[in-house]
C-alpha cells in the first residue's frame, strides 16, 4: 500500500513538473518575461505555435515508443531533458534560442512522457482502479499547479520593492534567473526521484 501510495504521489508531481518550465512559468511570470527577455507577445505566441507543432507531431510518435520502453525511464529522461532547457533559460538567451527551447520542449514533454504517463497511471491503477487513478492523477496535478503559482508571487512579493517604481530591469533579470534556476532545479530533481522511486517493468 506504502509503495502504492508513493508511486501515484510520483506520477501527480512528475505530470505537473514537465510543465512548470514551458507553461506555468510562462502563465505566472509573463509579464516580467516580456520586460526581461525583450519580447513581444507575438514573439512569445510564437514560440509557443512551435511548441504545439513538435508536441503534435510527438503524440503519434510518443505511443509507440511507451510500449517499448519502460515508463519510469521515459519520465525521468523526459523530465532531465527539460531541465536542460530550463538551464538555458537561466542565462536570459536571444529571442531566436527562446523559441528553439520551446520548440524541443514541445518534444521533451510530450514525444516522451505522455503516453509513458498515461500508461503508468493504467498500471497504476489496474483493471478495477482507472478511474480512480486518473481521478487523482488530475486533481493532484491541479492542487501541484497552484501550490507552484502561490510560490512564485511570493517570490516576486519577496524581492521586489514595494515601490514598484524603484523596481530596475536588473531586479527583474535577476529575479528572473532566481525563478527559472528554482524551477529548473524542481523538475530536474523530479526526475531523478521518478527514476528512484517508480516501479520498474518486468
Amino acid at each position: 500500500m506504502k509503495s502504492k501510495l508513493i508511486s501515484i504521489t510520483t506520477l501527480i508531481i512528475a505530470g505537473e513538473a514537465i510543465f512548470l518550465l514551458p507553461f506555468i512559468v510562462m502563465r505566472v511570470f509573463k509579464p516580467i518575461i516580456r520586460e526581461v527577455f525583450l519580447i513581444s507577445d507575438i514573439e512569445i505566441g510564437q514560440a509557443q505555435a512551435f511548441y504545439g507543432i513538435t508536441a503534435l507531431f510527438s503524440y503519434f510518435f510518443g505511443g509507440f515508443i511507451a510500449d517499448r520502453w519502460e515508463a519510469r525511464k521515459l519520465l525521468s529522461i523526459s523530465l532531465i531533458l527539460t531541465s536542460i532547457g530550463g538551464i538555458v533559460m537561466i542565462s536570459i538567451p536571444t529571442i531566436g534560442i527562446f523559441k528553439i527551447i520551446y520548440t524541443l520542449w514541445g518534444i521533451s514533454t510530450t514525444f516522451l512522457f505522455w503516453a509513458a504517463l498515461i500508461k503508468a497511471t493504467r498500471q497504476w491503477g489496474n483493471e478495477n482502479n482507472q478511474g480512480l487513478s486518473f481521478g487523482l492523477l488530475d486533481g493532484g496535478r491541479g492542487l501541484f499547479a497552484a501550490s507552484i503559482a502561490f510560490f512564485g508571487a511570493t517570490i516576486l512579493s519577496y524581492l521586489f520593492p514595494e515601490d514598484a517604481a524603484l523596481v530596475t530591469y536588473e531586479d527583474k533579470k535577476i529575479t528572473l534567473q532566481f525563478i527559472f534556476a528554482v524551477i529548473t532545479a524542481v523538475v530536474l530533481i523530479i526526475g531523478v526521484f521518478v527514476w528512484f522511486t517508480l516501479p520498474g517493468e518486468a
